[in-house]
């Protein structure tokens, strides 16, 4: 039986996220419509940056248009900490519209 929870607010979301990230062995997918910019989401961004530098795939779907500040913020660095640590062909920073 799966164990789902309904999280109302963007704080919960990340701070579930991060408690979860620890456990992640093999890879990472995120889908999100709407990342602002601050403190929780640059800890978010942390902590997938040391996952991919310890060879787990993190791959990202970040929708431009609910979240047009990521790319500046955030994208240069992920890049670089998914692409030179994990092998280019199973790497994924993927922007766009879902």
């Amino acid at each position: 039986m799966k164990n789902e929870t309904l999280l109302l607010s963007g704080d919960k979301f990340y701070e579930s996220i991060l408690a979860h990230l620890k456990d992640a062995k093999t890879s990472v997918q995120i889908e999100c419509y709407i990342f602002s910019p601050g403190k929780l989401a640059d800890r978010l961004c942390r902590s997938l940056a040391e996952l991919a530098q310890n060879g787990i795939l993190v791959e990202m779907l970040i929708d431009e248009v609910g979240s047009p500040d990521f790319k500046k913020v955030y994208s240069k660095d992920l890049k670089k900490s998914f692409s030179d640590r994990v092998p280019r062909e199973r790497t994924g920073l993927r922007r766009g519209v879902a």
